[in-house]
């Protein structure tokens, strides 16, 4: 990192390898998106990314590009690395989704839209979770209480109306009988 400190660069600029760098610390490949179990803690997580590189107008906003020369190159730069965040963030299997967008608000909008998703299906389909949730064989009481919480939280991210008694139901007839 001398060599950083050694180049007469812009205040809030960072070089390619020090945004990895900073991705590679703050997103470990089990912090990554995966799905719709993970995406609220993911968008909290990245949100506190691109906000701590300066890039949080990227994803919230499709900022214009500015004429003189040395805007465009920091817009550009800006871009690449907003986009890199994010790409760096997710599974594989996510990439299709996000491969073709052109800006990183375009991918998160994406990302956003596939996994926060305030359709009828959708709403069913967690409903359904969470009516069905037992506990598994061998999994410990705080595994199945995070799973009951995950969904509620899927729910609640919809804006899907529970009642604290349905989600109190619904826990204490996870459990096998043997716990009674």
């Amino acid at each position: 990192l001398d060599f950083c400190n050694q180049v007469v660069r812009p205040k809030y600029f960072l070089f390619p390898f020090e945004v990895l760098f900073k991705m590679s610390h703050d997103t470990k490949l089990e912090d990554k998106l995966e799905g719709d179990d993970n995406f609220r803690a993911w968008k909290y997580r990245i949100g506190l990314i691109v906000e701590e590189n300066e890039l949080e107008s990227y994803v919230k906003e499709d900022i214009p590009i500015r004429e003189d020369e040395e805007a465009k190159v920091l817009h550009k730069n800006n871009l690449v690395k907003a986009k890199r965040i994010i790409a760096n963030s997710i599974k594989y299997h996510l990439i299709p989704h996000v491969s073709s967008l052109k800006t990183p608000k375009e991918m998160f909008d994406s990302l956003t839209k596939l996994f926060e998703g305030k359709n009828i299906n959708r709403k069913m389909t967690l409903r359904n979770q969470l009516k069905n949730v037992k506990i598994q064989n061998e999994e410990t009481m705080q595994s199945y209480f995070t799973r009951v919480s995950r969904i509620k939280e899927q729910l609640e991210a919809i804006e899907e109306d529970l009642e604290n008694g349905e989600i109190v139901m619904t826990t204490l007839n996870g459990p096998r009988r043997s716990w009674d």
